[in-house]
């Protein structure tokens, strides 16, 4: 019985590499998209990697791949992606640039961001509903390079991979009874109840997690200790 048993785990391991090798770009594309139109960005990452031709020799699949590390917020990734893309400031997609401005932009280069989305603004008809919201990023560009050389009123700092992940974190409030923790909701993978739709049924493609509370501890000076409350209390 063992030796059936591995046997049968051996061939699951030989089967599962090839089922994922049988997508061509075209469907991994496909995939990609539709996971990116519901914000599970790691998941069109993972579609479009288990293609060799969509994620090495199909531009528009190394495009939608710096377009999830952008998401996923690895801004150096990404930014390396969309330049290898170019050649001579020209891009197979307009929205290399409008990412390239993003990107810059997050990184508080702001000059290099407006230049991004100047680009990206005039490769768009004047009826394009994006102009407006490019045109307000480069207003935004404009405030950042007034605001850059003052002092900040507040810190910005990353709590470390228990809090700060790909997913959403949100509603961090300290703990009123004890100084080294505090509470947050997030909408990761696990939280109770699965993948609802807007009705609340279970859509394990179209559907989002609904949000739970965490509570996270320091441990020798870093936050540590990230557990999901209990559900009932």
């Amino acid at each position: 019985m063992l030796r059936k048993l591995l046997i049968f785990l051996l061939l699951s391991l030989c089967i599962a590499p090839a089922a994922f090798a049988q997508l061509n770009a075209g469907e991994a594309k496909k995939k990609a998209r539709d996971l990116l139109s519901k914000g599970r960005y790691l998941e069109a990452k993972e579609a479009l990697l288990s293609s060799r031709e969509a994620s090495r020799e199909d531009k528009e699949g190394r495009f939608l791949i710096a377009v999830c590390n952008y998401h996923l917020n690895d801004l150096e990734e990404s930014l390396n992606q969309l330049l290898a893309l170019g050649d001579n400031d020209r891009f197979p997609f307009p929205e290399c640039q409008l990412y390239l401005g993003k990107i810059y932009h997050a990184r508080h280069e702001f000059q290099e961001a407006a230049a991004r989305y100047k680009k990206f603004l005039s490769s768009l008809p004047a009826s394009n509903h994006l102009r407006k919201v490019v045109s307000h990023e480069m207003r935004r560009c404009q405030n950042g390079l007034l605001l850059q050389h003052k002092a900040p009123n507040a810190l910005v700092d990353n709590l470390g991979p228990g809090i700060n992940t790909a997913e959403d974190e949100f509603d961090a409030i300290p703990s009123p009874n004890y100084p080294n923790r505090l509470y947050f909701s997030a909408i990761r993978k696990g939280n109770t109840g699965g993948r609802r739709d807007e009705y609340g049924n279970p859509a394990d493609f179209s559907g989002a997690y609904f949000s739970d509370i965490f509570s996270a501890q320091t441990n020798n000076g870093q936050w540590a200790l990230t557990e999901p409350l209990p559900t009932h209390l």
